[in-house]
């Protein structure tokens, strides 16, 4: 679980730091020292790290309610979002 935690505030920086570069190659495009091609791929960047963000979310919950579950914890009222 410590790993997970760890895992979701690597991916939300991984967001952060492409979104920026995503802005970056925009604005390059527009002054003409980026193409298209650049640009796309800026954004693939970015939607792979918010894609994977999320996938980390949904590991950090499910180990969270695995660890609940082996210690016997587990209740209805975790399962609630």
């Amino acid at each position: 679980v410590n790993t997970d935690v760890e895992q979701v505030k690597a991916r939300k920086q991984s967001i952060i730091s492409n979104q920026s570069a995503l802005e970056a190659t925009e604005i390059g495009y527009q002054v003409g020292t980026r193409n298209i091609v650049d640009v796309l791929d800026a954004q693939r960047q970015l939607y792979n790290s918010v894609r994977d963000y999320n996938n980390s979310r949904y590991d950090y919950t499910l180990d969270n309610l695995r660890l609940k579950q082996a210690a016997g914890t587990l209740n209805p009222g975790d399962l609630d979002a």
